[in-house]
């Protein structure tokens, strides 16, 4: 049997991939944080300003860089799309690899991915200890056959996602609702004056803006989600009836849909992340004994 899975990801080249897709993907996540804090936090500043002072210059002022935060936030956003795909094809390149190379088939089969070249420089700069940060990073299915070990990790990869991001959508909700109860109870309560409500109500046009633009595009991903793991579902089908090439070729056609999922996918914040990863893991993981615990007994 070839080597498995949870072997082939720790070679040494995919961990530096990992490390390299990772530190892209945080890049964007800085400048999404960064979106927010003059989206929101800055947003509900200003309107306190506005509200206790009653300057119609600062309430001018106020409203004409409102409308500019939506055009800066546009252009952060294709800076965050051009980095984003950038990661994207590094995460192509690693399951590309790991799953020719579990199957023994060829690269080739699975599309076009990322140069070997354009990997190297890449990762140039990913120290060791980098890579000892990302080991074993799908659940150990290798008591499977290479076709199962690839249907697993390709469920792994879509329950995981799938799980966060609804998560960060109820956050999201929760967060922003108050927000806007806050920025509306403020201006009726400090100073109601007509100019006052019109500034305020400027100001939540950014905010408005960005809240409904994450909102939207995680209810577009779960959409993307519960489509992949339908097709998920049936190369299971597939492989329990030992259909094992037209399983191969929907297992290559779904890959691609999570490649073009990922370069589409809103992102996380790391601090959001890191704060499950470890629950989200352990879970992965108990999954994975479980179903290898299953097999054991059928056997």
């Amino acid at each position: 049997m070839s080597k498995s899975v949870y072997d082939i990801q720790n070679e040494s080249i995919l961990l530096k991939c990992i490390a390299a897709q990772r530190e892209e993907y945080s890049i964007c996540k800085k400048i999404g944080k960064f979106k927010f804090v003059l989206s929101v936090i800055i947003v509900t500043i200003f309107t306190i300003i506005t509200s206790v002072t009653k300057n119609n210059i600062v309430s001018s002022v106020s409203v004409v860089f409102a409308f500019l935060l939506i055009i800066v936030n546009r252009v952060f956003n294709d800076y965050i799309a051009k980095k984003k795909n950038h990661a994207a094809d590094i995460q192509q390149y690693i399951d590309v690899k790991i799953y020719s190379k579990v199957t023994e088939h060829n690269c080739e089969e699975w599309g076009t991915i990322i140069s070997d070249s354009q990997i190297a420089e890449s990762t140039t700069n990913i120290s060791q200890n980098k890579m000892d940060d990302v080991r074993n990073w799908y659940s150990d299915y290798s008591k499977f056959d290479p076709m199962w070990q690839v249907f697993y990790c390709q469920k792994e990869n879509l329950r995981w996602d799938s799980k966060l991001k609804k998560e960060y959508k109820w956050f999201i909700s929760i967060v922003s609702t108050i927000i806007f109860l806050i920025l509306i109870m403020l201006s009726i309560a400090i100073n109601p004056t007509v100019l006052s409500c019109i500034s305020v109500i400027a100001w939540i046009f950014p905010v408005a803006d960005y809240t409904y633009s994450v909102y939207r595009e995680l209810c577009d991903e779960a959409e993307r989600f519960k489509n992949m793991q339908m097709e998920n579902e049936n190369i299971d089908i597939l492989l329990n009836n030992n259909e094992y090439r037209l399983a191969y070729f929907k297992q290559i056609e779904l890959q691609r849909k999570i490649w073009n999922n990922r370069k589409n996918s809103i992102l996380v914040p790391d601090w959001f992340y890191k704060k499950r990863k470890d629950k989200h893991q352990h879970a992965e993981d108990s999954i994975a004994e479980n179903t290898a615990a299953i097999k054991s007994e059928e056997q």
